[in-house]
């Protein structure tokens, strides 16, 4: 699973929503900041981005899947980058790692 990374420190003070206006339920996090996964911290519940993970995989923290190998995968929350990338945090059978928003769906 190369697309597995740690995320690194923040860089940038700069609102989420300043560059990238796609992120709706951002308001009041920044740039490189850890957004948990909670309903009452987003503005709009049912913003969809061009990665469809809230439809699919829903908003509580839970154990989302469980992969071929038989590993668990929990959602706690999400980054966003200067390069409006979308960082998810999960958790691989313990492991917390930063996947980007779109090989999440690859696991």
């Amino acid at each position: 699973m190369a697309f597995l990374v740690p995320m690194p420190a923040a860089q940038a003070q700069t609102p989420v929503l300043d560059l990238c206006p796609q992120a709706t339920w951002t308001r009041g996090f920044n740039i490189g900041e850890f957004i948990p996964i909670n309903p009452s911290q987003y503005w709009q519940s049912e913003v969809m981005t061009a990665t469809p993970l809230r439809r699919s995989y829903g908003y509580e923290g839970e154990v989302v899947s469980t992969l071929s190998a038989g590993a668990r995968l929990t959602i706690r929350g999400e980054v966003w980058d200067a390069g409006c990338n979308q960082w998810m945090a999960v958790e691989i059978n313990g492991s917390r790692q930063f996947v980007h928003g779109h090989a999440l769906r690859k696991l």
